[in-house]
């Protein structure tokens, strides 16, 4: 799913979609002509390999997703990291859960029998 920045609504607008097996519904908002907060529940199973013994386990997702989305380079006298920097006036929500999901895989995963 993609959003031209201009079409964003000041007020919640509302959204839900799949993305690798994993649910996101939430809600995003205009801040300024170039700032939009986003707010996304991820719930969901990924599959992922054992840190330790390479074994192949189900890992749950239930995340609360909390960033800001800019148009352009983003510049901010208190440093906030939660933010995505696009540069073709596009919000691509679709790019937004890929990065989130793969943030989560690359976390340490360890099996039941290796923790």
């Amino acid at each position: 799913m993609q959003i031209e920045f201009r079409k964003v609504l000041h007020d919640n607008s509302f959204l839900c979609f799949e993305q690798n097996g994993v649910s996101f519904k939430g809600s995003f908002k205009k801040l300024s002509n170039s700032l939009v907060a986003v707010e996304l529940q991820a719930s969901g199973k990924v599959l992922v390999d054992c840190d330790k013994c390479a074994k192949a386990i189900d890992l749950q997702i239930d995340e609360k997703i909390e960033l800001k989305v800019y148009d352009g380079f983003f510049k901010d006298e208190n440093e906030d990291l939660d933010v995505i920097e696009c540069f073709d006036s596009i919000i691509d929500f679709n790019q937004i859960a890929k990065s989130e999901i793969e943030a989560i895989m690359c976390d340490y995963h360890y099996c039941i029998n290796c923790k």
